[in-house]
Protein backbone atom coordinates (compact mmCIF):
# COMPACT_ATOMS: atom_id res chain seq x y z
CA UNK A 1 0.00 0.00 0.00
CA UNK A 2 1.25 3.47 -0.88
CA UNK A 3 2.11 5.98 1.79
CA UNK A 4 -0.57 8.48 2.72
CA UNK A 5 1.58 11.35 1.50
CA UNK A 6 2.02 9.78 -1.95
CA UNK A 7 -1.67 8.88 -2.12
CA UNK A 8 -2.77 12.46 -1.42
CA UNK A 9 -0.25 13.72 -4.00
CA UNK A 10 -1.62 11.36 -6.66
CA UNK A 11 -5.24 12.20 -5.83
CA UNK A 12 -4.42 15.91 -6.11
CA UNK A 13 -2.91 15.51 -9.56
CA UNK A 14 -5.76 13.29 -10.72
CA UNK A 15 -8.19 16.02 -9.65
CA UNK A 16 -6.20 18.78 -11.34
CA UNK A 17 -5.83 16.82 -14.58
CA UNK A 18 -9.52 15.90 -14.55
CA UNK A 19 -10.50 19.55 -14.16
CA UNK A 20 -8.05 20.60 -16.88
CA UNK A 21 -9.39 17.92 -19.25
CA UNK A 22 -12.96 19.02 -18.57
CA UNK A 23 -12.10 22.64 -19.27
CA UNK A 24 -10.42 21.67 -22.56
CA UNK A 25 -13.32 19.51 -23.70
CA UNK A 26 -16.04 21.85 -22.48
CA UNK A 27 -15.82 24.40 -25.36
CA UNK A 28 -16.72 21.66 -27.84
CA UNK A 29 -20.11 21.34 -26.12
CA UNK A 30 -20.82 25.06 -26.44
CA UNK A 31 -23.11 26.38 -29.14
CA UNK A 32 -20.70 28.14 -31.52
CA UNK A 33 -23.14 28.83 -34.33
CA UNK A 34 -24.73 32.21 -35.17
CA UNK A 35 -26.29 33.90 -32.12
CA UNK A 36 -27.68 37.27 -31.17
CA UNK A 37 -25.38 39.99 -29.90
CA UNK A 38 -25.62 41.03 -26.28
CA UNK A 39 -25.77 44.70 -25.23
CA UNK A 40 -22.05 45.07 -24.70
CA UNK A 41 -21.24 43.58 -28.08
CA UNK A 42 -23.88 45.71 -29.82
CA UNK A 43 -22.33 48.79 -28.26
CA UNK A 44 -18.88 47.78 -29.47
CA UNK A 45 -20.12 47.20 -33.04
CA UNK A 46 -21.92 50.57 -33.04
CA UNK A 47 -18.75 52.30 -31.94
CA UNK A 48 -16.85 50.73 -34.85
CA UNK A 49 -19.51 51.77 -37.36
CA UNK A 50 -19.40 55.35 -36.09
CA UNK A 51 -15.60 55.36 -36.12
CA UNK A 52 -15.41 54.11 -39.73
CA UNK A 53 -17.94 56.71 -40.95
CA UNK A 54 -15.92 59.49 -39.33
CA UNK A 55 -12.78 58.07 -40.87
CA UNK A 56 -14.38 57.96 -44.37
CA UNK A 57 -15.75 61.48 -44.05
CA UNK A 58 -12.30 62.70 -43.16
CA UNK A 59 -10.46 60.76 -45.91
CA UNK A 60 -12.85 59.26 -48.50
CA UNK A 61 -10.41 56.83 -50.11
CA UNK A 62 -11.60 53.35 -50.97
CA UNK A 63 -8.03 52.01 -51.02
CA UNK A 64 -7.82 52.51 -47.28
CA UNK A 65 -10.46 49.80 -46.86
CA UNK A 66 -8.25 47.26 -48.61
CA UNK A 67 -6.03 47.17 -45.57
CA UNK A 68 -7.00 45.24 -42.44
CA UNK A 69 -8.31 47.64 -39.84
CA UNK A 70 -6.55 46.70 -36.60
CA UNK A 71 -7.80 48.16 -33.30
CA UNK A 72 -5.58 49.16 -30.36
CA UNK A 73 -7.70 46.98 -28.05
CA UNK A 74 -6.85 43.83 -30.05
CA UNK A 75 -9.95 43.77 -32.21
CA UNK A 76 -10.03 43.97 -36.03
CA UNK A 77 -12.34 44.99 -38.91
CA UNK A 78 -12.72 43.35 -42.35
CA UNK A 79 -14.78 44.57 -45.31
CA UNK A 80 -16.60 42.32 -47.78
CA UNK A 81 -18.08 43.35 -51.12
CA UNK A 82 -21.29 41.43 -51.91
CA UNK A 83 -21.23 42.70 -55.51
CA UNK A 84 -17.74 41.38 -56.17
CA UNK A 85 -18.14 38.38 -53.86
CA UNK A 86 -14.80 38.92 -52.20
CA UNK A 87 -13.11 40.58 -49.24
CA UNK A 88 -11.58 43.94 -49.93
CA UNK A 89 -9.36 43.76 -46.83
CA UNK A 90 -5.95 42.13 -46.97
CA UNK A 91 -4.88 39.07 -44.93
CA UNK A 92 -8.36 37.79 -44.18
CA UNK A 93 -8.23 34.59 -42.06
CA UNK A 94 -9.54 31.51 -43.90
CA UNK A 95 -11.94 30.85 -41.04
CA UNK A 96 -13.54 34.26 -41.59
CA UNK A 97 -14.00 33.65 -45.34
CA UNK A 98 -15.98 30.50 -44.62
CA UNK A 99 -18.11 32.27 -42.00
CA UNK A 100 -18.75 35.28 -44.28
CA UNK A 101 -20.33 33.06 -46.92
CA UNK A 102 -22.76 31.73 -44.31
CA UNK A 103 -23.64 35.11 -42.81
CA UNK A 104 -23.69 37.30 -45.93
CA UNK A 105 -27.44 36.78 -46.41
CA UNK A 106 -28.34 37.71 -42.81
CA UNK A 107 -30.33 40.91 -42.31
CA UNK A 108 -29.04 41.67 -38.82
CA UNK A 109 -25.58 41.25 -37.33
CA UNK A 110 -24.99 38.01 -35.40
CA UNK A 111 -22.00 36.57 -33.59
CA UNK A 112 -20.40 33.27 -34.44
CA UNK A 113 -17.26 31.34 -33.69
CA UNK A 114 -14.46 31.32 -36.25
CA UNK A 115 -11.83 29.66 -34.14
CA UNK A 116 -9.99 31.26 -32.44
CA UNK A 117 -12.03 34.42 -33.13
CA UNK A 118 -15.52 35.57 -32.20
CA UNK A 119 -16.83 37.36 -35.31
CA UNK A 120 -19.85 39.68 -35.54
CA UNK A 121 -21.47 40.56 -38.86
CA UNK A 122 -22.53 41.36 -41.42
CA UNK A 123 -22.90 45.07 -40.69
CA UNK A 124 -24.16 46.75 -43.87
CA UNK A 125 -22.38 50.05 -44.51
CA UNK A 126 -22.51 52.61 -47.34
CA UNK A 127 -19.49 54.72 -48.31
CA UNK A 128 -20.77 57.30 -50.84
CA UNK A 129 -22.66 54.72 -52.87
CA UNK A 130 -20.23 51.89 -52.26
CA UNK A 131 -22.11 49.13 -50.35
CA UNK A 132 -19.92 46.95 -48.16
CA UNK A 133 -20.39 44.48 -45.31
CA UNK A 134 -18.22 44.91 -42.24
CA UNK A 135 -17.20 41.98 -40.02
CA UNK A 136 -15.95 42.75 -36.51
CA UNK A 137 -13.42 40.59 -34.71
CA UNK A 138 -14.02 41.19 -31.00
CA UNK A 139 -11.06 41.99 -28.74
CA UNK A 140 -9.94 39.15 -26.41
CA UNK A 141 -11.77 40.37 -23.32
CA UNK A 142 -15.13 40.40 -25.12
CA UNK A 143 -14.44 37.06 -26.80
CA UNK A 144 -13.49 35.31 -23.56
CA UNK A 145 -16.54 36.77 -21.84
CA UNK A 146 -18.78 35.50 -24.62
CA UNK A 147 -17.21 32.09 -24.43
CA UNK A 148 -17.61 31.84 -20.69
CA UNK A 149 -21.19 33.10 -20.67
CA UNK A 150 -22.10 30.63 -23.42
CA UNK A 151 -20.47 27.81 -21.52
CA UNK A 152 -22.54 28.59 -18.42
CA UNK A 153 -25.73 29.22 -20.36
CA UNK A 154 -25.75 26.34 -22.84
CA UNK A 155 -24.04 23.56 -20.88
CA UNK A 156 -25.08 23.80 -17.21
CA UNK A 157 -24.85 20.02 -16.89
CA UNK A 158 -21.13 20.21 -17.67
CA UNK A 159 -20.67 22.75 -14.88
CA UNK A 160 -22.69 20.55 -12.54
CA UNK A 161 -20.59 17.56 -13.58
CA UNK A 162 -17.40 19.49 -12.92
CA UNK A 163 -18.59 20.49 -9.45
CA UNK A 164 -19.68 16.91 -8.77
CA UNK A 165 -16.29 15.64 -9.93
CA UNK A 166 -14.46 18.02 -7.58
CA UNK A 167 -16.78 17.11 -4.71
CA UNK A 168 -16.28 13.39 -5.36
CA UNK A 169 -12.50 13.72 -5.47
CA UNK A 170 -12.47 15.80 -2.27
CA UNK A 171 -14.77 13.28 -0.55
CA UNK A 172 -12.62 10.32 -1.54
CA UNK A 173 -9.44 12.00 -0.27
CA UNK A 174 -11.13 13.10 2.96
CA UNK A 175 -12.63 9.65 3.46
CA UNK A 176 -9.23 8.00 3.07
CA UNK A 177 -7.99 10.09 5.99
CA UNK A 178 -11.02 10.79 8.18
CA UNK A 179 -12.45 7.28 8.60
CA UNK A 180 -9.32 5.60 9.98
CA UNK A 181 -8.50 8.66 12.10
CA UNK A 182 -12.01 8.61 13.59
CA UNK A 183 -11.54 4.93 14.47
CA UNK A 184 -8.19 5.75 16.09
CA UNK A 185 -9.75 8.69 17.96
CA UNK A 186 -12.46 6.40 19.37
CA UNK A 187 -9.86 3.88 20.53
CA UNK A 188 -7.67 6.63 22.01
CA UNK A 189 -10.68 8.03 23.88
CA UNK A 190 -11.35 4.61 25.40
CA UNK A 191 -7.70 4.40 26.46
CA UNK A 192 -7.93 7.89 27.96
CA UNK A 193 -11.03 6.80 29.90
CA UNK A 194 -9.02 3.97 31.45
CA UNK A 195 -10.15 1.10 29.23
CA UNK A 196 -6.70 -0.28 28.46
CA UNK A 197 -8.26 -3.39 26.92
CA UNK A 198 -9.37 -1.28 23.94
CA UNK A 199 -7.76 -2.40 20.73
CA UNK A 200 -7.38 -0.86 17.28
CA UNK A 201 -9.34 -2.21 14.31
CA UNK A 202 -7.36 -5.04 12.72
CA UNK A 203 -7.83 -3.52 9.24
CA UNK A 204 -5.89 -0.44 10.36
CA UNK A 205 -3.07 -2.55 11.76
CA UNK A 206 -2.56 -4.16 8.36
CA UNK A 207 -2.10 -0.85 6.56
CA UNK A 208 1.44 -0.02 5.49
CA UNK A 209 1.07 3.77 5.38
CA UNK A 210 1.42 6.42 8.08
CA UNK A 211 -2.05 5.69 9.49
CA UNK A 212 -1.16 2.01 9.85
CA UNK A 213 2.02 3.01 11.70
CA UNK A 214 -0.01 5.27 14.00
CA UNK A 215 -2.53 2.46 14.60
CA UNK A 216 0.21 0.00 15.57
CA UNK A 217 1.81 2.57 17.87
CA UNK A 218 -1.57 3.25 19.53
CA UNK A 219 -2.12 -0.49 19.98
CA UNK A 220 1.32 -0.92 21.51
CA UNK A 221 0.70 2.03 23.81
CA UNK A 222 -2.57 0.51 25.03
CA UNK A 223 -0.97 -2.89 25.58
CA UNK A 224 1.97 -1.34 27.44
CA UNK A 225 -0.36 0.72 29.64
CA UNK A 226 -2.53 -2.33 30.34
CA UNK A 227 0.47 -4.49 31.22
CA UNK A 228 1.98 -1.74 33.38
CA UNK A 229 -1.28 -1.22 35.27
CA UNK A 230 -1.75 -4.96 35.76
CA UNK A 231 1.84 -5.26 37.03
CA UNK A 232 1.26 -2.33 39.39
CA UNK A 233 -1.89 -3.90 40.78
CA UNK A 234 -0.21 -7.29 41.20
CA UNK A 235 2.74 -5.66 42.94
CA UNK A 236 0.43 -3.76 45.27
CA UNK A 237 -1.44 -6.94 46.15
CA UNK A 238 1.69 -9.07 46.51
CA UNK A 239 3.47 -6.53 48.71
CA UNK A 240 0.39 -6.20 50.90
CA UNK A 241 0.23 -9.96 51.38
CA UNK A 242 3.95 -10.25 52.03
CA UNK A 243 3.87 -7.50 54.67
CA UNK A 244 1.33 -9.40 56.73
CA UNK A 245 3.73 -12.18 57.64
CA UNK A 246 6.38 -10.00 59.38
CA UNK A 247 3.63 -7.91 61.01
CA UNK A 248 2.04 -11.07 62.41
CA UNK A 249 5.41 -12.17 63.78
CA UNK A 250 5.98 -8.69 65.21
CA UNK A 251 2.59 -8.73 66.93
CA UNK A 252 3.33 -12.21 68.33
CA UNK A 253 6.74 -11.12 69.61
CA UNK A 254 5.19 -8.04 71.21
CA UNK A 255 2.58 -10.21 72.98
CA UNK A 256 5.35 -12.44 74.35
CA UNK A 257 7.27 -9.35 75.46
CA UNK A 258 4.20 -7.99 77.28
CA UNK A 259 3.79 -11.27 79.13
CA UNK A 260 7.39 -11.12 80.28
CA UNK A 261 7.64 -7.39 81.09
CA UNK A 262 4.02 -6.58 81.73
CA UNK A 263 2.27 -3.46 80.44
CA UNK A 264 4.87 -0.99 79.21
CA UNK A 265 4.61 2.25 77.10
CA UNK A 266 6.98 0.83 74.46
CA UNK A 267 4.95 -2.35 74.00
CA UNK A 268 1.74 -0.29 73.74
CA UNK A 269 3.40 1.88 71.08
CA UNK A 270 4.49 -1.20 69.14
CA UNK A 271 0.97 -2.62 69.34
CA UNK A 272 -0.53 0.66 68.08
CA UNK A 273 1.85 0.89 65.13
CA UNK A 274 1.15 -2.75 64.22
CA UNK A 275 -2.58 -1.99 64.20
CA UNK A 276 -2.00 1.06 61.98
CA UNK A 277 0.07 -0.98 59.53
CA UNK A 278 -2.49 -3.79 59.53
CA UNK A 279 -5.23 -1.27 58.78
CA UNK A 280 -3.21 0.23 55.92
CA UNK A 281 -2.50 -3.20 54.47
CA UNK A 282 -6.18 -4.10 54.70
CA UNK A 283 -7.02 -0.94 52.77
CA UNK A 284 -4.36 -1.74 50.17
CA UNK A 285 -5.82 -5.21 49.70
CA UNK A 286 -9.31 -3.76 49.36
CA UNK A 287 -8.08 -1.25 46.79
CA UNK A 288 -6.24 -3.89 44.74
CA UNK A 289 -9.24 -6.25 44.85
CA UNK A 290 -11.57 -3.56 43.57
CA UNK A 291 -9.14 -2.68 40.78
CA UNK A 292 -8.76 -6.30 39.69
CA UNK A 293 -12.34 -7.58 40.09
CA UNK A 294 -14.85 -6.66 37.37
CA UNK A 295 -18.36 -5.48 38.25
CA UNK A 296 -20.16 -8.50 36.78
CA UNK A 297 -22.24 -9.58 39.80
CA UNK A 298 -24.17 -6.46 40.77
CA UNK A 299 -27.37 -6.99 42.74
CA UNK A 300 -30.17 -4.64 43.83
CA UNK A 301 -29.23 -2.90 47.09
CA UNK A 302 -31.51 -0.76 49.27
CA UNK A 303 -29.46 2.41 49.26
CA UNK A 304 -31.17 4.22 52.16
CA UNK A 305 -30.84 1.13 54.34
CA UNK A 306 -27.08 1.11 53.74
CA UNK A 307 -26.93 4.84 54.48
CA UNK A 308 -28.84 4.42 57.76
CA UNK A 309 -26.44 1.68 58.90
CA UNK A 310 -23.37 3.82 58.10
CA UNK A 311 -24.77 6.86 59.94
CA UNK A 312 -25.61 4.68 62.97
CA UNK A 313 -22.04 3.31 63.09
CA UNK A 314 -20.57 6.81 62.73
CA UNK A 315 -22.73 8.16 65.59
CA UNK A 316 -21.53 5.31 67.79
CA UNK A 317 -17.87 5.98 66.95
CA UNK A 318 -18.13 9.79 67.14
CA UNK A 319 -20.90 10.58 69.64
CA UNK A 320 -19.83 14.22 70.02
CA UNK A 321 -20.51 15.08 66.38
CA UNK A 322 -23.89 16.08 64.95
CA UNK A 323 -24.13 13.54 62.10
CA UNK A 324 -27.54 13.75 60.41
CA UNK A 325 -29.33 13.15 57.10
CA UNK A 326 -30.94 16.25 55.61
CA UNK A 327 -34.68 15.93 55.17
CA UNK A 328 -35.58 15.72 51.47
CA UNK A 329 -38.23 14.06 49.27
CA UNK A 330 -35.68 11.46 48.12
CA UNK A 331 -35.18 9.93 51.57
CA UNK A 332 -38.82 8.83 51.54
CA UNK A 333 -38.33 6.78 48.35
CA UNK A 334 -37.36 3.16 48.01
CA UNK A 335 -34.06 3.84 46.25
CA UNK A 336 -32.48 0.71 44.80
CA UNK A 337 -28.94 0.63 43.36
CA UNK A 338 -27.36 -2.14 41.34
CA UNK A 339 -24.21 -2.93 43.28
CA UNK A 340 -22.48 -4.64 46.14
CA UNK A 341 -23.71 -3.83 49.64
CA UNK A 342 -20.34 -4.38 51.37
CA UNK A 343 -18.55 -2.04 48.96
CA UNK A 344 -21.26 0.62 49.36
CA UNK A 345 -20.93 0.42 53.15
CA UNK A 346 -17.14 0.69 52.94
CA UNK A 347 -17.29 3.68 50.57
CA UNK A 348 -19.76 5.64 52.73
CA UNK A 349 -17.97 4.72 55.96
CA UNK A 350 -14.63 5.85 54.54
CA UNK A 351 -16.07 9.26 53.65
CA UNK A 352 -17.74 9.56 57.06
CA UNK A 353 -14.56 8.54 58.89
CA UNK A 354 -12.55 11.05 56.86
CA UNK A 355 -15.08 13.81 57.57
CA UNK A 356 -15.26 12.89 61.28
CA UNK A 357 -11.51 13.41 61.73
CA UNK A 358 -11.69 17.01 60.53
CA UNK A 359 -15.26 18.17 61.33
CA UNK A 360 -15.66 20.72 64.11
CA UNK A 361 -19.19 19.77 65.13
CA UNK A 362 -21.40 18.77 62.19
CA UNK A 363 -21.56 16.32 59.28
CA UNK A 364 -24.55 16.58 56.93
CA UNK A 365 -25.67 13.92 54.46
CA UNK A 366 -27.99 14.82 51.64
CA UNK A 367 -29.62 12.49 49.08
CA UNK A 368 -30.87 14.04 45.86
CA UNK A 369 -31.68 13.21 42.24
CA UNK A 370 -29.43 14.91 39.67
CA UNK A 371 -28.84 14.75 35.91
CA UNK A 372 -25.36 14.73 34.43
CA UNK A 373 -24.90 14.73 30.62
CA UNK A 374 -28.44 13.49 30.15
CA UNK A 375 -28.07 10.58 32.62
CA UNK A 376 -30.04 10.44 35.89
CA UNK A 377 -28.05 9.76 39.08
CA UNK A 378 -28.72 9.36 42.77
CA UNK A 379 -26.33 11.76 44.48
CA UNK A 380 -25.11 11.32 48.06
CA UNK A 381 -23.43 14.51 49.31
CA UNK A 382 -21.48 14.32 52.57
CA UNK A 383 -20.07 17.62 53.88
CA UNK A 384 -18.46 18.77 57.11
CA UNK A 385 -17.71 22.07 58.83
CA UNK A 386 -14.00 21.44 59.24
CA UNK A 387 -10.99 23.36 57.92
CA UNK A 388 -11.53 22.18 54.32
CA UNK A 389 -8.96 21.60 51.61
CA UNK A 390 -7.30 24.12 49.23
CA UNK A 391 -9.23 24.21 45.97
CA UNK A 392 -6.09 23.38 43.98
CA UNK A 393 -5.80 20.03 45.81
CA UNK A 394 -9.38 18.81 45.37
CA UNK A 395 -8.58 16.68 42.30
CA UNK A 396 -5.63 15.03 44.09
CA UNK A 397 -7.61 13.70 47.07
CA UNK A 398 -8.48 10.43 45.32
CA UNK A 399 -4.84 9.61 44.50
CA UNK A 400 -3.56 6.68 46.62
CA UNK A 401 -1.33 7.80 49.54
CA UNK A 402 -1.95 11.48 48.83
CA UNK A 403 -2.64 13.63 51.88
CA UNK A 404 -2.79 17.43 52.07
CA UNK A 405 0.05 19.02 54.05
CA UNK A 406 -2.10 20.02 57.01
CA UNK A 407 -3.40 16.44 57.44
CA UNK A 408 -0.04 14.69 57.59
CA UNK A 409 0.01 14.73 61.38
CA UNK A 410 -0.53 11.23 62.70
CA UNK A 411 -3.31 12.29 65.07
CA UNK A 412 -5.40 13.66 62.20
CA UNK A 413 -4.29 12.29 58.84
CA UNK A 414 -4.92 8.73 57.74
CA UNK A 415 -2.98 6.63 55.28
CA UNK A 416 -4.21 8.45 52.19
CA UNK A 417 -6.09 5.38 50.89
CA UNK A 418 -9.61 6.04 52.16
CA UNK A 419 -10.80 8.28 49.33
CA UNK A 420 -8.92 6.18 46.75
CA UNK A 421 -11.01 3.20 47.93
CA UNK A 422 -14.14 5.36 47.74
CA UNK A 423 -13.39 6.26 44.12
CA UNK A 424 -12.84 2.62 43.11
CA UNK A 425 -15.99 1.51 44.92
CA UNK A 426 -18.10 4.17 43.17
CA UNK A 427 -16.56 3.29 39.78
CA UNK A 428 -17.39 -0.35 40.53
CA UNK A 429 -21.03 0.78 40.64
CA UNK A 430 -20.65 2.63 37.28
CA UNK A 431 -20.81 6.00 39.00
CA UNK A 432 -18.31 8.74 39.75
CA UNK A 433 -17.19 10.77 42.75
CA UNK A 434 -15.96 14.34 43.12
CA UNK A 435 -14.68 16.63 45.88
CA UNK A 436 -15.95 20.17 46.36
CA UNK A 437 -15.68 22.98 48.88
CA UNK A 438 -18.59 22.96 51.30
CA UNK A 439 -20.72 25.97 52.18
CA UNK A 440 -20.17 24.93 55.80
CA UNK A 441 -16.48 25.69 55.44
CA UNK A 442 -15.15 22.16 55.16
CA UNK A 443 -15.02 19.50 52.44
CA UNK A 444 -17.95 18.03 50.50
CA UNK A 445 -17.76 14.62 48.79
CA UNK A 446 -20.39 13.80 46.17
CA UNK A 447 -20.96 10.19 45.13
CA UNK A 448 -23.17 9.68 42.07
CA UNK A 449 -24.78 6.31 41.28
CA UNK A 450 -26.81 5.60 38.12
CA UNK A 451 -30.53 5.43 38.71
CA UNK A 452 -32.25 2.16 37.90
CA UNK A 453 -35.90 1.69 36.85
CA UNK A 454 -37.89 1.22 40.04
Amino acid sequence: MMSLQLRIFIWLWITLLSVAATMLIWPFFVNQGPQKLDQQQKKYVSEQVERMHKFWNKRPNINILYKRQMRPDGGALWFYSPEEGRFMSNKVPPELKAVALELSSSDTPVITRAFPHWIAGPVNMDFDGISLQMYVNFPPHLGRGRMFSQMLKTTPFVLAGLIALLALMAYLVARQIARPLESLRHTSQRLADGDFKARVDSALLERTDEIGSLARTTCQMGQAADESLAAHKRLLSDVSHELRSPLTRLALANSILKKRLGVHPETDRIEHEVEVLNGMIEQLLSLSRMQLVQNTELKPVAFLGVLEKCVSDALYSYPKLNIHVVDSPEIKLNIMIQGDEDLLVRAIQNVLNNASRYASSEIALNVMSVTDNGTAFWCLRIEDDGVGVPETELNKLFTPFYRPEFSRQRDKGGSGLGLAIVEQAVKYHKGHVEAQLSDKGGLAIQMLFPQQPQ
